[in-house]
């Protein structure tokens, strides 16, 4: 979780204390999800989530801004 969730939240102009405030979480719970010495469980990760207006997924794997997509349906391949 370290890297995806620090450039969300430096994207999102959110410092640590600001981040950890907005979650009810200490700002060093947040420096330790940053640095991976510890993960989150699911209801805090949705929260931080929820704070930075993405998706849980976006601050685990830093997808954000990716969208899913779907292979071609055979009346888009035909054309």
């Amino acid at each position: 979780m370290p890297k995806p969730l620090k450039e969300v939240r430096i994207r999102k102009k959110l410092t640590q204390a600001e981040l950890a405030r907005a979650v009810g979480l200490a700002q060093s719970t947040i420096a330790n999800y940053e640095m991976g010495r510890r993960i989150p469980r699911l209801h805090i990760a949705q929260k931080i989530a929820k704070v930075l207006g993405t998706r849980v997924d976006n601050i685990i794997f830093g997808r954000e801004g990716c969208e899913m997509t779907t292979d071609p349906t055979p009346d888009e391949r035909a054309g």
